[in-house]
């Protein structure tokens, strides 16, 4: 607003705002990092080489954060509104409410029926003492409530010391915030719960032991079934023979792996030293939530170590998904092609489980879990029985995954994950 008696023009501008910086534009705008009182100087000058500066004291008060959450209650479509703002200094002086029909309110927590299901624009305001003012716009979701599906983990066991993931089924098309109630299934049961705002997903790292756990979103007035898991560290397991986890490979997305390295801490790692045989891994899938892979072409592809000997009972747990029907996942004998194969014996005498066709699903992954332990040989999907073997015996001096023998009889899949156990899993363990 700089102005000359005598109708010269100003050509120049200085600011300095204070806080060591500073700019030659008529009507700058500058961003303070933190709040206080600032000493702020403006020098002018004209076409006539005269010059003037004024000196005034700007106070930077700090801005409030308008944030609300929501409750059903009732019925689905009476929603109960709570401010939940914050100050960093001050306090919040007055709040508006607006809603649909251009309905007001001031009172800090409001009930409002919404009348009918559908998705409504919510705006909040708030002004703090130092008359800084901010507001925030939600579309709520009122009505038509599911109730969350758990998606992982589910009921089976989980193994650490991997991170475990952590996903349920959204039950709007909006986002919305979740609570996660995890449960403790110790001696001395533990309940936490944990709210994760607009997300449905989450890694947490979790010790050895029991656990149930369920979710509903913040909105929805009835919580998801539960679901109960089993967490084993296998690094603490003295019968772990060898644990493959893809997520471990060193290699970029798409490149050919010559090692799967043993994450056991017994360096059973498989190889493969020709390029033309090497299957290709594959970084944080989708469908693995985040989760990596390797992909075997079926064609001549396969990684295999010659050392190490199997004892009887070994528990082989694969997390994989079988590209083809036309081989068995697991064998020590003659097939038309295979996933596994130890350089030994093994027997198991289920017509399923020979012929590998009922139990394979090529349209997702899914954990198959072979068992030897005569007599009570077993074969497992998602750690549910799937079928029955008689005699079954395993011993091995090598381990090939991708084909019946130094590539012959591929099998086409693509596999997460495999442990080894030399050791029978408990059905409570297993479920």
């Amino acid at each position: 607003l700089s102005s000359t008696l005598d109708g010269s023009q100003i050509t120049e501008w200085l600011w300095y705002f204070g806080d060591g910086q500073s700019s030659n534009l008529q009507h700058p705008v500058h961003l303070y990092a933190d709040t206080g009182q600032y000493t702020v100087s403006l020098w002018i000058k004209t076409n006539q080489n005269c010059e003037n500066e004024t000196v005034r004291t700007l106070s930077i008060s700090p801005t409030p954060q308008a944030r609300f959450f929501t409750d059903s209650i009732q019925s689905p479509a009476t929603v109960h509104f709570f401010d939940a703002s914050q100050v960093t200094a001050g306090y919040i002086e007055s709040i508006l409410w607006t809603l649909p029909g251009n309905v007001q309110s001031t009172e800090s927590n409001i009930i409002f029926d919404f009348g009918t299901p559908g998705d409504y624009p919510v705006k909040l305001k708030v002004t703090n003492n130092f008359a800084c003012v901010d507001s925030i716009v939600q579309t709520v979701p009122v009505g038509n409530l599911n109730r969350t599906e758990l998606v992982m983990p589910l009921n089976h066991c989980v193994f650490i010391p991997s991170p475990i993931r952590f996903e349920w089924n959204q039950t709007r098309a909006v986002e919305q915030n979740y609570i996660l109630e995890l449960t403790s299934l110790s001696e001395n049961p533990q309940t936490h719960l944990q709210l994760f705002p607009q997300q449905n997903d989450t890694v947490l790292n979790l010790s050895e032991g029991q656990y149930r756990w369920r979710v509903k979103s913040w909105i929805d007035s009835e919580w998801s079934d539960y679901a109960e898991f089993i967490v084993i560290n296998i690094q603490n397991r003295d019968s772990l023979y060898m644990w493959l986890n893809a997520d471990y490979i060193s290699a970029n997305h798409g490149d050919s792996i010559s090692l799967w390295s043993d994450s056991s801490g017994f360096f059973r790692d498989l190889i493969q030293l020709s390029p033309t045989k090497s299957p290709r891994f594959y970084q944080s899938n989708i469908e693995l939530n985040g989760h990596s892979k390797v992909f075997f072409d079926g064609i001549n592809d396969y990684l295999q170590i010659t050392e190490g000997i199997l004892y009887q009972p070994t528990n082989y747990i694969l997390v994989l998904k079988p590209l083809s029907l036309t081989g068995d996942i697991f064998s020590g004998g003659v097939g038309i092609g295979h996933l596994i194969r130890t350089n030994g014996t093994v027997n198991l005498y289920a017509d399923s489980y020979i012929s590998g066709t009922s139990i394979i699903d090529t349209t997702k992954f899914a954990i198959y879990n072979f068992e030897f332990n005569s007599p009570n040989t077993k074969s497992f999907i998602n750690n549910y029985i799937d079928s029955y073997g008689e005699n079954g015996y395993s011993t091995s001096t090598g381990f090939t995954i991708g084909s019946l023998s130094n590539g012959d009889n591929n099998f086409k899949s693509e596999i997460a994950e495999v442990i080894i156990i030399n050791d029978s899993l408990t059905d409570s363990l297993r479920t």
